[in-house]
């Protein structure tokens, strides 16, 4: 694994829009059987399908700020790019499923961690099937 290298660019997640709007719908379904009446109701479906909505605004600005746009793994070393600015860091835990990784970086310099989610469709096939690979075969564990 040691020449190993890989670049992926992130882009927006169908996968991920998709369950935003699945779980805002399935409470707004919930708090509707609540024996809440009037204003008071009406309020927290209107807060829930606010949030719904920043939340999908939210995910359809991945590039703008601290959003993860581009990982890559180069020699044992990962660096993040976070809005054009790349960032060294360390693998401090992952977890790999068929559709989804996730990731955790951690940096020194500010001393910060970087959950990273990698869906597939977030990137290409090849490079997703390759950040598994390459992650199967590396020790990461969760440190307390």
């Amino acid at each position: 694994m040691n020449g190993l290298s890989l670049v992926i660019r992130l882009s927006e997640s169908r996968f991920l829009s998709i369950y935003i709007v699945i779980i805002h719908l399935l409470l707004i379904f919930t708090v509707s059987f609540y024996p809440v009446t009037g204003m008071v109701g009406f309020l927290i479906i209107g807060i829930i399908i606010a949030h719904g909505i920043y939340s999908q605004w939210r995910h359809s600005h991945l590039s703008v700020g601290n959003w993860v746009n581009r990982l890559t793994y180069n020699h044992q070393q990962w660096t993040i790019t976070l809005a054009d600015e790349p960032v060294l860091v360390r693998l401090k835990q992952a977890t790999v499923w068929n559709r989804l990784v996730v990731l955790v970086f951690e940096s020194d310099n500010p001393h910060r961690d970087y959950p990273v989610l990698v869906f597939s469709d977030s990137t290409d096939v090849e490079n997703h099937r390759q950040l598994r690979v390459i992650l199967k075969h590396m020790p990461v564990f969760a440190s307390d």
